[in-house]
């Protein structure tokens, strides 16, 4: 009887030694599987980036009976501070100012007084917080804020201005054309619309995004 389980429990040991081989790379496997996975993943960060590129503006000049010459190309420029969340949703505040067109205007005699050329430049301020979205190399951000719409005039020596405060909405999808860890560059394209002002214009140009503050490791 002595003999017998002896022999069991040295059999049992062989047993649990050649699973516990064989088991071996089973876990250098799995390992090797899960680490490109934590590698990949981004860490939480305050983000820059600063934006620029041309706009083309629709709508008419506001004198289109007199109207000279009429510019609907300008640019636009921009800075945003962004927190690159784990969640889905990443929140971000941007301030940008975009000249938008220019334009010159013959006016006759009339109650004005007599007549001559008018100037005439439009350009914007918006305010706009809003929200992000990163799926595969696509960017896509939605905002919601307050325009500042400029319009001057300068007419027989004499300048003028009027302004304007409506609510804004903007869509920019943006493409991650590099991105070396340090600094990533977009491609974006930019909708602006102004409800109440009849001024909505389009965007397009580059964006450069970097980590000032992040947390964790990639």
């Amino acid at each position: 009887m002595r003999r017998l389980a002896g022999t069991y429990v040295g059999a049992l040991g062989a047993l649990l030694g050649t699973l516990s081989v064989l088991s071996l790379p089973a876990r250098a496997a799995a390992q090797e599987a899960t680490a490109p996975v934590e590698e990949s993943r981004a860490p939480s960060a305050w983000e820059l980036s600063a934006s620029l590129g041309p706009t083309i503006v629709f709508g008419e000049p506001a004198n289109p009976a007199y109207t000279q010459s009429f510019n609907r190309v300008g640019v636009l420029a921009s800075l945003a501070l962004a927190y690159r969340s784990p969640y889905f949703l990443d929140p971000l505040l941007e301030v940008s100012y975009a000249a938008l067109a220019d334009g010159k205007s013959v006016l006759p005699d009339g109650e004005w007084g007599a007549g001559g050329t008018m100037e005439q430049h439009m350009a914007t301020w918006i305010i706009s917080p809003g929200v992000s979205t990163e799926f595969w190399r696509f960017r896509v951000r939605l905002g919601i804020g307050i325009a500042v719409m400029e319009q001057s005039y300068t007419f027989q020596g004499e300048e003028s201005s009027s302004s304007q405060t409506p609510i804004t909405s903007q869509l920019v999808l943006g493409f991650k054309a590099l991105d070396n860890n340090l600094i990533r560059l977009d491609a974006e394209a930019r909708a602006v619309l102004v409800p109440g002002t009849d001024t909505n214009f389009l965007s397009f140009g580059l964006t450069g995004r970097f980590d000032i503050v992040s947390y964790g490791q990639p």
